[in-house]
């Protein structure tokens, strides 16, 4: 006993090592990224005031885009608030570095780094206490609260201070001005570079490698077409003052990117045209002939934030909408799923239960009549016939409830036997082929022999069809079940009126990504194509 309570106590201590050196390597992995993050903080800082220096006029000490408040806000909004001190002791001496090589004085740069760090702090502080701690900007609330503090109230308070610094340092006069022209720069900059950092840092990567060639080709053309249609309307002088209505062009893609993508594209977009626009009014081609530059300047901040806050709520909306369109996808997969669990538990029980025991009982009822125990010999053989009818019945009413056969010998045989027996009870003719049938999963072979069953089902309901012709065919990417029978105008009769069968089999096919499209053209006839792309069909069968 004395040496088990030893071995026991042994074994105890090292379970405790080992759980405490994994935290120990945790902590000091994070120990270990919290300097290069801080570094990686520093340069993009060091650069975003670099790119707002160079969109800064010579008239104004005031940028009229300012990128590092805005990386700084996303930023903070990505890591823990624990780090958050080390990352602003990181920034400063890029702050410095940038501000005093820029000509700028002391008392100015610290002044200015006060205001860039507040802006930031006040921000991500909010955002933090009422939006999503862990995931920013995912959805349409936390789109609201980030507008709310990190576009308005942040820069609405900090500019103050700003414009303060700039008037008791002697870099400008006119105030509020001043404040106004270094509002509308930064909540520009927070409209575009914050929703951009942080997509990225939360998806990273896996978003580009999610989509596919046809998006990716839609996404270039996007970008491309603002870029062009920015510099025609921007770049050439007086076309805006002859045409007004030119200037509205390029929201148009602002739009098509809110539509059509997420808000890291349409925060692209609008970098695109802000960058275009601002330059443009730098240099004298402002959509405001007759008003100065820093007038031409507010007018485009103005004008894009006037357009691009609702499209940035859209986004949020967009959020919402594919959450609950995916929660309720989710939950037609469980219910289907549910019912197909109930249909094998009720055919099992069928098959192997009650068919065997009136197997049991036709088999001792034939050894009673051929011993002679049993009188009657023809009551005994009735009594028999009707026992195996049943046994017969009740088999196959196990197979219609849930296809064994699909189990054990896969999609094309399970087909072939449901055919089979429609043939023999309804005397319709079905033609099936198939190719590369034993490729498909699980799920999407129950899903193709529901969506034959059942438009099989249909065509023997209405009658009018005589000759049906079904194919499967699957290749590497999707598996096409096309079903066509002579009857018209099946699909038409169905879903207006019941509104299930054939739209069950939409039901079934949207589940797995698939799509399932019907269509009937007179003295044609009607094709039933269900089409279920195998990739996502395997990659559910992962996730269950």
């Amino acid at each position: 006993m004395a040496n088990l309570a030893q071995f026991l106590l042994s074994n105890r201590a090292l379970s405790q090592r080992a759980e405490v050196r994994p935290r120990t390597a945790v902590a000091v992995l994070l120990h270990l990224q919290v300097p290069f993050l801080a570094l990686a903080t520093a340069l993009a800082y060091y650069f975003g005031t670099k790119l707002g220096f160079l969109l800064t006029p010579a008239s104004t000490p005031i940028g009229t885009l300012w990128p590092p408040n805005a990386i700084l806000l996303a930023v903070l909004l990505l890591t823990p608030t624990r780090i958050w001190v080390f990352l602003l002791v990181g920034v400063l001496p890029a702050h410095l570095l940038a501000q005093l090589g820029a000509g700028v004085p002391p008392a100015g740069a610290i002044g200015w780094f006060c205001s860039n760090a507040g802006e930031a702090l006040v921000g991500a502080a909010c955002i933090r206490r009422f939006g999503s701690k862990l995931r920013p900007l995912s959805s349409l609330f936390d789109t609201v609260i980030f507008v709310i503090f990190g576009v308005f109230v942040a820069p609405i308070a900090t500019s103050f201070l700003d414009a303060a610094v700039v008037v008791l340092t002697g870099q400008g006069s006119g105030y509020w001005m001043l404040w106004t022209t270094r509002l509308s720069s930064n909540m520009i900059s927070e409209l575009i570079f914050v929703p951009i950092i942080v997509v990225l840092g939360v998806r990273r990567l896996s978003w580009v490698r999610g989509l596919s060639f046809a998006r990716l080709l839609e996404a270039s053309f996007l970008f491309l077409g603002t870029v062009i249609v920015s510099l025609l309307i921007f770049g050439t002088q007086n076309l805006i003052s002859s045409i007004p209505a030119l200037i509205s062009a390029p929201l148009i893609f602002l739009l098509w990117a809110a539509l059509r993508f997420d808000l890291s594209v349409l925060s692209t977009s609008l970098l695109a045209v802000a960058l275009i626009s601002i330059w443009n009014a730098m240099i004298g081609h402002g959509p405001l002939p007759r008003a100065s530059m820093t007038e031409n300047v507010l007018f485009v901040h103005f004008f894009l934030l006037g357009f691009t806050l609702p499209l940035v709520l859209l986004q949020g909306f967009k959020v919402e909408q594919g959450r609950a369109l995916a929660s309720l996808t989710e939950t037609r997969k469980r219910l289907i799923n549910l019912e197909d669990e109930h249909r094998q538990r009720l055919g099992r029980e069928l098959h192997d239960n009650i068919v065997q025991r009136l197997a049991l009982i036709a088999v001792e009822i034939d050894r009673l009549g051929s011993g002679g125990l049993l009188p009657g010999d023809a009551d005994l053989k009735s009594l028999y016939r009707e026992v195996t009818q049943v046994s017969e019945a009740t088999r196959q009413l196990s197979h219609e409830v849930h296809p064994f056969v699909l189990e054990y010998a896969g999609l094309g045989a399970a087909l072939r036997t449901l055919f089979q027996r429609v043939v023999q009870q309804s005397g319709i003719q079905i033609g099936f082929t198939e190719h590369e049938a034993k490729k498909i999963g699980e799920d999407a072979s129950l899903c193709l022999y529901r969506v034959a069953e059942e438009a099989v089902q249909n065509i023997v309901k209405h009658g009018r069809a005589r000759n049906v012709t079904i194919d499967l065919a699957v290749s590497e990417e999707r598996a096409v079940l096309r079903i066509g029978h002579d009857a018209i105008d099946i699909g038409n009769e169905e879903y207006p009126g019941q509104g299930i069968g054939l739209a069950n089999l939409r039901e079934r096919v949207t589940v797995l990504n698939g799509n399932c499209n019907i269509l009937s053209a007179s003295e044609r006839g009607t094709m039933i194509t269900a089409t279920i792309p195998l990739q996502t069909e395997a990659h559910l069968q992962q996730e269950n």
